[in-house]
Order: C-alpha cells, then structure tokens, then sequence
C-alpha cells in the first residue's frame, strides 16, 4: 500500500494526496495485480507480450523524471495555501465592504456636524448661499468694529495704491463701477483681509457693477487697476491719520525710457504718479515692480480715451507709487513720467503695499 504521493511526496488521505491531489486507489489496484509490470502511456499492452521488467532503480529514475515536469507546491510549516490565502482575502473584502457601509451614514453625519459647528463658531469662513451665488465672510478675523457714526464722504478712484486712513478715510464703504473695466483689491495684514474683486458690465465674465459692506480699516492698503474708475462712499468715515501732501524732497518730475532703474541711485525715492510721458492714444507701457523685501507689483498704462471726471481726474495713470530706495523698477513700452506724488506720507518706506 503506498502511503505517499509518488508526484509530490505528500501524506495520502483515502488515496488521494492531501496536497496535490493525485488519486492513488488505481494505481495501488494495478501495482498489486501486477507489480513488475509498467503500464503503456496511452494504450494496454499486447496479448501474449511477455512482462518487461524493471529495476527499482529505474523506477526511481522514472519517479524522479515526472517530479521534475510537474513540480508541485511544498508546504512549509506556518505557511497556508495559496487557494486559503485567497479565501481569506475575499472574506476580509467583503467585511471591510459591510463595516464601511454601515457606517457611511454616521461619517457623514458626523461630518455635517463638524462642518455646522466650525460655521457657528466663527472661525475660519462661513459660506453661505444665496440663489446661484455664494460668498465667506471676509470679517471673520477683524479685531475691532469700525465705529458706526461718522462722517459722509464720496470719491472716485482711478488706477493707483490708496493706504487707508492716509489717502481715503477708514469707513465701511459701497464702491460702484463709474467707468471701464478692472480691478479692485483689498490688502489688510493686521484683520487678515486678501480680496480681489474684478469691476465691469460684462456679465458672462462675472463682473460686477457695485460692492456693499466693504471695510476699510487703517493700515490696509485698496490697489485699483487695469484702466478702471470707481465711486467709493461712505456715511462713517473716521478721521485721517496721516495727512498726505508732497514730498519735500522731491526733485520734481523725472521721465524714463524702456529700461531697469533702481530707486535712491537713478532717480529720487519717494511716492510718484505714473502717467504716459505722451498723449498718443497708441501709447502702451508696463512696469515691473520689485520692492527691496522681494514683494512685485505689475503696473500697466495706456491713453484709452477714457471721459474726464471734473474734481478728480483729467489724465490717466498710476497714483501713489510707493518707490523706496532699493525698489527695481522694469520699464518696457513706450516713455512714462514719474511725477512727486501729493499722497506722499512720511513713514512710507515701512508701509509698501
């Protein structure tokens, strides 16, 4: 009775290999009817055709020729079978597939609620819906109100750099589209306040025609740009706490061609107006700005025909220029005028936008 697999050496269990499963009974039925007699590959042999013997080391020989052609897995202890691996994989599956669904609904929850409590709480931005638009509130991180009584005060800017409580006066502010198209950015370090606001009739560009509840604490810097007018007003507006006037020492207007000029070595420091050195409607200039703590501006001007605003503006350009001394200025386009600037204020070099 053979009591291991002939292919792989396994343990037999009812004559069939635990391991390969190879099936034995026949085989141990011919092996006993007739022991010295191998069986033909394919056919049964001759009648009459005398028994070939064979030696047991040939046997071996023959043993060890199938094991080499079929080489089957071997066990090593500690170690499952490749068919137990896979059905654990796939029960492993499936339960992490039940688990996660049923708790779907909790995580979910759970994070609607997280949500609801950050909005309450005030921190960070809380977004709200209204119709198709949506919006954050932008005071989440102011650190005072601005007083509600006050002055009224109206006025227009153009494209240029205005410091709040210097050049405009602190307030909260409805700015309206007066004419043209471009944008209106508000920078405030200490109330965490970075918006950016693009002004136009183009509605399919998300432009806008009006702002309200805009505001304006001191210290924050308003850039408008790109060839734009905008009313801005207010019926609260604090006292200055600057007064702006020109810089006494100014060496008066300096016109520059397409270049690169640093200030306090080509020209003054100081606060400028930028204007086009010429009144061709063709003229196009654009200005890189690199200020000495690594911070850039880009300027661009041209003559557009743009209606003057009586009281306010009659050329178009670029006011309040802060150039401190060390500020890389790249001019490409045609020529352009540094004019001294009457928004100069004293303790500019520390205040760039």
């Amino acid at each position: 009775m053979i009591k291991k697999c002939t292919l792989c050496g396994g343990r037999l269990s009812g004559g069939k290999c635990e391991f390969c499963g190879l099936d034995h009974s026949l085989y141990d039925r011919d092996y006993q009817q007739k022991p010295h007699e191998t069986p033909s590959a394919g056919s049964a042999p001759a009648e009459g055709a005398a028994p070939h013997r064979q030696s047991s080391g040939a046997a071996r020989d023959r043993q060890t020729k199938k094991r080499q052609k079929s080489p089957a897995p071997r066990m090593t202890p500690g170690r499952s079978s490749p068919n137990g691996r896979k059905v654990a994989l796939v029960l492993i599956i499936s339960i992490a597939i039940i688990f996660v669904s049923a708790l779907l609904p909790v995580l979910i929850q759970a994070g609607k609620n997280i949500v609801q409590e950050f909005s309450d709480s005030g921190s960070g931005y809380s977004w709200q819906s209204d119709g198709d638009s949506s919006y954050y509130d932008l005071y989440s991180h102011v650190k005072r109100e601005i007083p509600a009584n006050g002055d009224s005060y109206e006025t227009v800017l153009g494209d240029g750099f205005y410091l709040v409580g210097v050049h405009i006066p602190e307030g909260v502010y409805t700015v309206e589209l007066q004419e043209g198209t471009g944008s209106f950015n508000i920078t405030d370090e200490e109330n965490i306040i970075y918006e950016y606001f693009w002004f136009g009739d183009d509605e399919e560009y998300d432009q806008i025609l009006y702002l309200e509840d805009v505001r304006l604490y001191n210290g924050a810097w308003v850039a408008v740009s790109d060839v734009v007018f905008l009313t801005l007003s207010t019926d609260n507006a604090q006292p200055l706490t600057a007064q702006p006037g020109l810089d006494p020492l100014a060496d008066g207007t300096v016109m520059l061609d397409a270049g690169t000029y640093i200030a306090g070595d080509d020209f003054t420091e100081g606060v400028y107006d930028l204007y086009p050195a010429t009144d061709l409607e063709t003229e196009r200039s654009t200005i890189d700005l690199i200020y000495p703590d690594g911070g850039t501006d880009y300027l661009w001007m041209s003559n557009s025909s743009y209606n003057e605003i009586p009281d306010y503006y009659l050329e178009h350009g670029v006011k309040n220029v802060v150039l401190s001394s060390g500020t890389e200025l790249l001019l490409e386009g045609d020529d352009i005028l540094l004019q001294p600037s009457e928004g100069y204020f004293e303790d500019y070099q520390s205040q760039s936008p």
